[in-house]
């Protein structure tokens, strides 16, 4: 069986990340299986191409006429752009593929990915990390779009409800929305938690500064984290790193400058798998202010032995225990994040321990283990 894992454009983010490891593992695995993009990503940031190396990348939208080849994102989204919504029309007869099953992530690409699969008969699996209707609300409504969102909810359950239409079952990357999932498709919901780089070893200690990385933007604000800095018993550096969407980074350093945080609170741009590796291997604890249906971020740093703060109810806490291997506040709670914030910044000795804990979880729980039960599903099921 041939397998396909599908996306729809290569930027920085979970989805992509996970795509890329999903083609890796497979190839190392000695299965047949092929990595197909709907379209080009832009030139400039950080783009994974250290994780991108030996993989073969069938870029779908090479194909079509030349002046569907680029792109723009509709006014006030985030992510939504015109190809989502053309490149399911210009799918031709053309051997884009000879996959027996295409593995979709994300809810955008499903589109292309069902109207693939409907035309040339193969077994259409959508990988669904957040519903269309869950995007929606969580990520607009504190921009002008929140006007639009009793229009847009129910549009966003009708699209949900079609990308799911004719699949053979679906997949999720943590229970956040399983039971969802399950209710809108009628199909079985199976939950492949993503993976991470395992480590032979951690460090002997944990080192001075707190660690944020993300995709910021819209819906990803790192504001809280000011409000945690001026609050802290103890100072302690905070790295602010990750890919910044628009005018994000701009807004924020005005907002740290303003606050006079300058000494404490240092922001950085992209970083590639080996920057990672030394943020998570050297930071006191990663802290995530944002609940998220996973938080890849968070399975990283443990897997180097850095503790994390996340809200609670995130994906990752399927695999860890709150006050024992990480630690899951209410969102929004800051007066609990500075808690748990300055018990470890107070204590290097406890925030080891509790770092280790969660390096056991991490190591099974590696891209290898990801990839060979998402196999598994497909060779049961299919």
């Amino acid at each position: 069986m041939k397998i396909g894992i599908m996306l729809d454009k290569i930027v920085q983010g979970g989805v992509p990340k996970a795509c890329l490891e999903e083609a890796r593992c497979l190839r190392r695995m000695g299965d047949d299986s092929e990595l197909l993009v709907i379209t080009r990503e832009d030139e400039g940031e950080y783009r994974y191409e250290d994780l991108r190396k030996g993989t073969k990348v069938n870029y779908i939208s090479d194909a079509f006429p030349k002046v569907f080849q680029k792109s723009f994102k509709f006014p006030g989204f985030t992510f939504f752009s015109s190809f989502h919504v053309i490149s399911p029309f210009l799918i031709n007869d053309k051997n884009y593929t000879d996959c027996d099953v295409l593995v979709s992530h994300g809810t955008y690409t499903c589109f292309t990915a069902k109207k693939l699969c409907k035309k040339f008969s193969i077994n259409y699996v959508p990988f669904v990390w957040d519903p269309i209707s869950f995007i929606l609300p969580q990520v607009y409504s504190d921009t002008n779009l929140k006007y639009a969102l009793p229009f847009f909810k129910p549009l966003g359950k009708y699209l949900d409800g079609n990308i799911l239409q004719n699949c053979e079952f679906v997949i999720t990357p943590s229970t956040v929305h399983k039971k969802t999932l399950e209710s809108m498709s009628g199909k079985d919901t199976f939950v492949v938690h993503p993976g991470c780089y395992s480590s032979p070893k951690i460090p002997k200690r944990r080192g001075n500064f707190i660690l944020s990385v993300t995709k910021w933007g819209v819906n990803k604000k790192p504001d809280i984290l000011i409000d945690i800095c001026k609050n802290m018993d103890e100072k302690m550096k905070i790295i602010v790193a990750g890919f910044w969407l628009g005018n994000s980074r701009e807004e924020f350093e005005k907002k740290v400058k303003k606050e006079n945080l300058e000494k404490y609170i240092e922001i950085r741009g992209p970083a590639d798998k080996q920057m990672l590796k030394h943020l998570y291997s050297n930071a006191r604890v990663l802290m995530h202010p944002l609940f998220e249906a996973f938080g890849m971020m968070c399975l990283e740093a443990a897997a180097y032995g850095c503790p994390f703060i996340i809200p609670e109810k995130s994906g990752v806490m399927d695999l860890f225990e709150h006050e024992k291997s990480a630690f899951s506040p209410q969102e929004n709670n800051v007066e609990s994040f500075i808690e748990y914030t300055n018990k470890l910044v107070k204590n290097e000795r406890y925030a080891w321990r509790i770092g280790k804990r969660a390096w056991n979880i991490a190591n099974k729980n590696t891209w290898e283990d990801h990839t060979r039960k998402l196999k598994n599903i497909l060779d049961n099921n299919l």
